[in-house]
């Protein structure tokens, strides 16, 4: 179906913390990125929120992850604070002002792969597909027909 926007409770939310930080370092999601969640949804008893019990997550695309840095000072190299808004920036080190100066964009690199990443075995349900049954299915079988004094 289409891409939607949903709210995750926070049980959810810490099962893709857990599952990102075992398979990628601790990387976090970034609002933009478009993902496949798959895993069982129920009403929470007491709230009316919907829980995501997580199994697995396919990253299908990746926002750039951008911040904005304040610059740094040309006497002494150490970075400069905001005066306030359109005021410009100071260094405490040695008291110069920079009235033009602007925050600098830097992208920074994420460590985060497309594909499926999955939550260890004793999260899932006893009918998830298991990791390692990846890549074996069988393409080219036919069907075979029933038998018939079985079926008939």
């Amino acid at each position: 179906g289409a891409p939607r926007r949903i709210a995750l409770s926070a049980s959810s939310c810490e099962d893709i913390a857990r599952l990102l930080k075992q398979l990628s370092k601790g990387e976090k999601l970034l609002v933009g990125d478009y993902i496949e969640a798959y895993g069982a949804v129920r009403r929470h008893p007491k709230a009316k929120r919907l829980t995501v019990n997580l199994e697995k997550i396919n990253i299908l695309s990746l926002v750039p992850d951008v911040v904005f840095q304040n610059p740094f000072c040309s006497s002494c190299g150490k970075r400069l604070e905001s005066m306030g808004k359109n005021q410009g920036f100071r260094c405490k080190k040695c008291g110069a002002r920079y009235k033009e100066a602007e925050k600098t964009c830097v992208v920074r690199e994420r460590n985060l792969k497309l594909g499926l990443y999955f939550t260890s075995t004793r999260s899932q349900r006893h009918l998830t597909k298991p990791f390692r049954r990846y890549g074996l299915e069988k393409h080219d079988a036919r069907p075979i027909p029933p038998i018939e004094k079985w079926h008939s």
